[in-house]
């Protein structure tokens, strides 16, 4: 093919511009009342369940902050990403989603163009600029083109208004920064049950290519990677899966394509699954594809009996599902916390009786101690004044006295007695459980007050 000149480029940019500014200029449907009330409810219920979540977190109950965030962006986070995702696009409600997803130029969308009958533009080069949804409809002539604030721009694919969107005619236009996705309507069987998304290639060089699949990647249940045969498992994709796809456990096909261009494919494909393993990546089967007319009717025909049946060997991803089972798995975590706490304060407290009986006993021994040792002085000077003052040598109360001052010292070593019996340290254990009881109680009410909340944002949904 030639190189084109610059007029020639100018030339092609012109026309793009003055074609997809009228384009642009045709009516637009805005985003509907309903999606507009769910991207509220959720961004509500996320800030609540993550303020809730974080409480749990700083009463030191045996959830850390890291834990409490992985928790946030698997049931909350992301969840409610697909919530709002559902809720826009409701061909995706109750379906099974598969994305095909690869390097830029693998074949995806010549995948789907073989697989729907559709005619989405196919370069050799980069050419998908947005995710594109395929959906079961009979409006098959209308493609819609949605904006990033949800506003729907319809294009007639009669009148190949979609090629403008390819970038080798848009001359690399960054679609991704305006728009947010494709939706494209066909009268497949396939699609009753299923949703398809045809993504942007990944890896490019191209400022946010990228970012429509890594974004969708969250609303899908099942990948379709696309790799191509003759140029074997790139690492590139290797890393990718490791890092942004198993770590998700959605199940992973392999679609070889450019299979033409093999000789043994079933070495070949030998080769992908023994690198997928060595890597921790568990494909769950494969397909193969190629640009020969029959190897696409046994690939078309080997898909089809395979991907009827994935909705019921799969399950679809329910948002409000797992938001309330982190909801109920934290009512549950925060009564097995509450029942600790009622423990803990049954043990504090009867710790706190047991050392405060023991200081009771001890006082009165010291006070009973006290009051002998007193009792004993007393009647050794009661003696001494009234058989001692004036007589010599008592005037034989000698023998009294005497007595009188062996009770007193006995009465003495008593009260020295008690008072060691007296122990300081336990009556520092009592402030010191004191404090601890003020502590956990408050904990206990916190933990009572948050299993309210909990249990409130799961009767919303329940009742």
């Amino acid at each position: 093919m030639e190189k084109e000149s610059i007029a020639e480029i100018r030339k092609r940019q012109e026309t793009f511009f003055s074609d997809f500014s009228l384009l642009l200029k045709k009516p637009i449907k805005p985003e509907s009342e309903e999606t507009k009330m769910a991207r509220d409810f959720a961004d509500s219920l996320k800030w609540t369940l993550r303020n809730l979540v974080h409480q749990v977190a700083k009463l030191d109950l045996g959830l850390d902050v890291k834990t409490a965030e992985g928790l946030l962006d698997d049931y909350v986070e992301k969840p409610l990403i697909r919530f709002v995702e559902q809720q826009s696009k409701p061909w995706m409600r109750d379906k099974l989603t598969i994305a095909i997803m690869g390097h830029y130029s693998h074949g995806k969308t010549s995948v789907l163009n073989c697989l729907f009958d559709q005619h989405f533009p196919v370069q050799g080069s980069e050419s998908t600029a947005l995710a594109t949804y395929l959906s079961y409809g009979e409006n098959t002539n209308i493609i819609n083109l949605v904006d990033k604030g949800g506003s729907i721009q319809e294009i007639l694919d009669e009148k190949n208004e979609v090629g403008l969107l390819d970038y080798k005619i848009s001359n690399n236009f960054p679609f991704a920064r305006f728009f947010d996705y494709i939706e494209k309507e066909c009268n497949v069987s396939l699609l009753e049950n299923l949703t398809f998304i045809d993504t942007p290639g990944l890896f490019s060089e191209k400022t946010g290519h990228s970012d429509p699949t890594t974004n969708v990647l969250v609303q899908t249940d099942i990948i379709l990677w696309c790799e191509r045969l003759d140029r074997g498992f790139e690492d590139t994709s290797v890393e990718f899966l490791q890092k942004s796809v198993v770590p998700t456990e959605k199940p992973i096909f392999l679609l070889g394509t450019f299979a033409d261009n093999v000789r043994n494919t079933e070495d070949v494909l030998s080769h992908f699954v023994s690198k997928a393993e060595d890597n921790g990546i568990k494909l769950s089967g494969y397909f193969i594809f190629g640009k020969d007319q029959t190897l696409q009717k046994e690939f078309k025909k080997d898909f089809y009996s395979h991907a009827s049946n994935w909705a019921e060997e799969y399950e679809t991803v329910a948002p409000i599902t797992q938001i309330l089972y982190l909801v109920h798995s934290m009512i549950d975590f925060l009564k097995d916390r509450q029942k600790q706490i009622k423990e803990a304060l049954t043990q504090l407290s009867s710790k706190s009786d047991e050392l405060e009986n023991k200081l009771v006993k001890a006082f009165k021994r010291f006070n009973s101690s006290t009051a002998s040792f007193q009792n004993s002085y007393n009647n050794l000077i009661d003696t001494f004044n009234s058989r001692c003052v004036g007589a010599w040598g008592c005037g034989g109360a000698e023998g009294a006295m005497r007595s009188r001052l062996d009770s007193t010292r006995t009465s003495w070593n008593s009260v020295i007695d008690a008072y060691n019996n007296i122990e300081i340290n336990d009556a520092l254990a009592i402030g010191h459980i004191a404090n601890k009881l003020a502590d956990v109680e408050n904990d206990g009410k916190a933990v009572d007050d948050l299993i309210q909340e909990f249990e409130n944002i799961y009767k919303q949904f329940v009742n």
